[in-house]
């Protein structure tokens, strides 16, 4: 396999610029450049932004490759891992190989738009935060928007109630949250204990310890396509363990006056999520991939309500097994 060496600019940052945008990549395909470009269009200059890909290993050299047909290697740094390190260990090393004062990971498929990264700025300098959010589109393979992340207040300021908000369920995608170099490094980085919700556990820990400031205005876009890592692990169980695995976490991380509502009312949330994955897998005639949602769907809130639907789904399953059992005879 061909490898390709670090490139870093020749420009020494003898002072910490004020962002970073750091983009992990693996595998990267077409959406790459659009990511890439969405940046460029906002480029305050290399004095004040630093940009860097880090490539975890990836079979192709489709990013580096990018990168020199463009011509974008005098503006952009370039780093491969040698060995793969999975999503946690690769986010950590952006952390580790930026310089700037606030750090944006912005993933390979995703967007933002003109003015983020000087109203997150704003956002950081007014209120003193820990953190920066705004609001984000969902869109498609095609730039579609499919729809919009909840408003959580009207204007910008630093978010009231925060951590609970955060905690009660995922909110924030990559794409809309800044995060000060000093704040990540002082947390700790990703815990690579989780895989599917690292980054909300993470948002967690920042609204636990920092103020979080929000910015209403839609400023980023979270690309959802069957391509994506998150698309893979929405197929597995794996990703309700996950949320479990967090919730488990909760009495360390919220008031004891208002923990329990909040787990109970986060279960609650994702148990549904799990049931309504289940039926779909169901659907689809994956009924091993089912019966696992089912089973963490139980788990993850421990009620009547819950064994009903599980019931139901159960009878759903079967009535497919035996359907699809007479078709093939048929045939």
């Amino acid at each position: 396999m061909t490898t390709y060496a670090t490139y870093s600019l020749p420009f020494s940052y003898a002072l910490s610029p004020r962002w970073s945008v750091i983009i992990p990549v693996y595998q990267a395909g077409d959406y790459l450049f659009r990511t890439i470009n969405s940046v460029l269009c906002q480029d305050p200059g290399i004095e004040h932004m630093q940009i860097k890909l880090i490539d975890d290993c990836s079979d192709n050299s489709y990013a580096y490759k990018l990168l020199e047909e463009k011509q974008l290697l005098g503006r952009i740094e370039y780093y491969r891992h040698p060995i793969r390190q999975g999503i946690a260990k690769n986010w950590n090393s952006c952390i580790d190989l930026s310089c700037g004062q606030f750090i944006h990971i912005l993933h390979q498929d995703d967007l933002v738009y003109p003015g983020f990264y000087q109203q997150l700025e704003h956002g950081f300098c007014a209120g003193n935060a820990g953190a920066v959010f705004c609001r984000h589109h969902y869109i498609d393979s095609n730039e579609n928007i499919l729809y919009s992340s909840e408003l959580e207040q009207e204007s910008d300021g630093i978010l009231e109630d925060a951590l609970n908000k955060i905690a009660s369920s995922q909110r924030i995608q990559t794409p809309s949250i800044a995060v000060r170099r000093d704040v990540y490094m002082n947390l700790g980085g990703f815990n690579p204990v989780y895989k599917y919700v690292l980054d909300w556990e993470m948002w967690i820990r920042i609204s636990q310890n920092y103020p979080v400031y929000y910015v209403p205005d839609v400023l980023a876009a979270y690309r959802i396509h069957d391509a994506s890592e998150t698309a893979r692990l929405r197929n597995t169980a794996e990703t309700i363990r996950d949320m479990r695995r967090l919730f488990s976490m909760y009495r360390s991380y919220l008031d004891p006056s208002t923990r329990k509502s909040i787990e109970i009312n986060a279960r609650k949330n994702y148990s549904a999520l799990a049931f309504r994955e289940a039926s779909r897998l169901a659907a689809n005639g994956q009924a091993i991939q089912s019966l696992a949602f089912i089973k963490e769907g139980l788990l993850c809130f421990l009620r009547l309500s819950s064994f009903i639907r599980a019931y139901y789904l159960l009878r759903k399953l079967l009535k497919n097994i035996v359907l699809g059992k007479r078709k093939d005879r048929k045939a």
